[in-house]
Formats: C-alpha cells, structure tokens, sequence
C-alpha cells in the first residue's frame, strides 16, 4: 500500500478521528521504501545513516498543509519536526487502519500563524556529524544559589557590593566560572548564583573569600537559603546587555524523569525560545535527588520579556506535558549582574 500524502485518512482511532476544517493530522512516513512495511520500518537503528523520513501534517480534507524531513525513526524526533513547523502534537501517536503512525496536531502558538506556511525546519538534523547544532563542553558544571529575601532598601548597595567587592574575590578561587545576581524589587528577592567546574570546587572551603562572599549577600539584609545543583543545559542565543530581565520557572518531577526533561528541554523547548523575539539565552540547572530543576530565559528587554508571555507559558506547558513536571513558581527579574560565564553546554 502506497503512502499518499494528499490522502484523506479513514478509520484513525476514535480519539483522533475528528472530521471538520479544525482537525489536523500528522503522519510519519519512512521515504526509503516504497511502500509502508512497518517491518522494515521498525528495523532501522536510531543512527542509521540510510534512513529517510518525511512529517506531513494534513488538513481535515487530507490536503497536505505542511512537511518536514525526519531523519530519527522515534515519536520524540516526530514531536521535534513537528515543533519546527510549527505545529504541537494534542493526541497520542498510534496507528491508522494502514498501519501509518499519526497524531491529532494544532497550529502552536509558539511561531506566529504567518509562518506556518513557510517553515520547514528539520530540528534533527543539527545532531547529526558534521552539523550541531549546539556546541558540547565535556564534563559537568555544577553551581550553587543563594537565595535572599532583601530589605528594599539595601538592593542597589548589595548588588555594588557583591560586583565590586565579592566577584573579584571568587575569581581568585581555583574551579570558580561565574557569578549572576537576579533581582525581583517588588518581591524583594535576590537570587546569587556562582557556576563551578567541579563540585569538590563548589564545596572547598572559600576561608577569607568565602567571607568577603557572605557579608555581600548579606548587605541585601533579610534571610538567606542556599542551593546546589548541575547545570546539563546551557544555551545563549547573543550576549546579554544592561536591561536584560529573566524569567524564571520552579519545577518538581520524578527524578527518574530528569534526564528526559533535559532532553525534551534542549530539543523541543529551546529551539521554540529561539523563534520569541527579544530571546537572548537559556539555562536548566537540576537537583537529581529530589526531583527539583529552574529554568531560566532571558530577554533583551523586560518589554521582550513582557511581550513573550503567553508563548513561554506554552513553550513550558508543552515540556511539563511531556515529562510529567509540575510547576512550583515562575518569578521574573532584573538581570542585576551577568557574568556566570558558563560555556555553551548541550
């Protein structure tokens, strides 16, 4: 039996099967061969060079509205495709009466509805030899966060105080990379983050440093909660410039599921960040034992950051959908200090 994509598709299973102009259909098709023999299909190894694929999504009509190469034979390489084109899967993948494998789909908010027409970005092909897409950094970055709820008052004399007094300390320590300040006046919250190549670096005893580090943050007043995490996604877009503000998102998942979220983060999360205008860069930062991770996005400007809201919120609901993550709390900042200078990590 031939793959047609300009073929209206009969007997889908019930949850996707919705005639009407709304009702959009992808369907994955492997190229190679000629005809769809699922057997073949299923043969193909996830870096097997030969294989070939193609994502069409189709309308009600089964007119082919969109199309993307697929070069990686799994559901998650489909959902990627489809988030280039600007689509977002809503029903589970399984299988038609002709044994294709195909999903109800809705035009994403995340690229606005004047492009659709006109993407057709493969997200795949970056993790191929020879073409990344992200550049990787051997090793793990670990950092720690220290979190103040401040005294209104004492926010511009901190954030002087750990720039001018604290940072140049820390950069005298052996295994330290950066340091970054979040600042949220109205909340009175300040969030210091130092990046480490190693965590016997992050833990050493800091002596004088450590106190010329404490009464810095401890010029912001209030109280104080320290965190440690790693850091498996770093991604910057462009520098940062004075007026850069940041979003950040709180989440809680089954740790068994952290690394898939970096995966789902880094390959269908980001590359929607990089189509919001105004985006600048991104971060993951994970707590493996209990399951907690922070998201940081920054924009050029809060107005950026303001303006792409509502596409964020999707960008996270599509992730937390994906890896069964909840959100715990989503806070936005000043950008107050930006030198964490943790390299590109994907």
């Amino acid at each position: 039996m031939m793959n047609h994509p300009g073929t209206a598709v009969a007997g889908v299973d019930p949850h996707i099967e919705q005639a009407g102009a709304g009702c959009f259909l992808a369907v994955q098709q492997d190229t190679t061969v000629t005809c769809v023999d699922w057997e073949v299909f299923h043969g193909w190894t996830l870096d097997d060079p030969d294989f070939a694929g193609m994502i069409t999504v189709q309308d009600g009509d089964g007119a082919q509205v969109g199309r993307a190469d697929w070069t990686v034979p799994t559901d998650a390489a489909a959902d990627r495709c489809l988030a280039g084109l600007g689509w977002r899967r809503v029903g589970a993948w399984s299988w038609d009466w002709s044994h294709r494998r195909v999903a109800q789909v809705n035009a994403s908010p995340i690229i606005p509805s004047q492009q659709l027409g006109r993407m057709s970005v493969d997200r795949d092909r970056w993790r191929q030899p020879g073409a990344a897409r992200h550049k990787r950094r051997v090793g793990i970055v670990y950092a720690r966060s220290t979190t103040v709820l401040a005294k209104r008052e004492s926010i511009d004399a901190g954030i002087a105080r750990i720039r001018d007094v604290a940072l140049p300390a820390l950069q005298r320590m052996d295994g330290f990379i950066g340091l970054s300040l979040l600042v949220n006046r109205a909340a009175r919250r300040g969030i210091l983050t130092s990046s480490w190549e190693s965590k016997a670096a992050m833990r050493a005893p800091a002596g004088p440093v450590g106190v010329i580090r404490d009464r810095a943050v401890e010029t912001l007043g209030g109280t104080m909660r320290v965190g440690e995490w790693e850091i498996p996604f770093m991604h910057r877009d462009h520098p940062s410039h004075p007026g850069a503000c940041a979003r950040g998102t709180w989440l809680r998942m089954d740790p068994a599921a952290i690394d898939r979220a970096v995966d789902v983060y880094q390959t269908v999360s980001i590359p929607a960040m990089e189509e919001l205008d105004g985006f600048c860069s991104a971060s993951l930062l994970v707590e493996r034992a209990s399951g907690s991770a922070m998201s940081t996005a920054t924009y050029d400007s809060r107005e950026a950051m303001q303006r792409n809201r509502e596409q964020t919120d999707a960008v996270l609901s599509a992730g937390c959908q994906e890896t069964g993550a909840k959100v715990r709390e989503v806070r936005e900042f000043e950008l107050a200090l930006a030198h964490l200078r943790v390299p590109e990590i994907a």
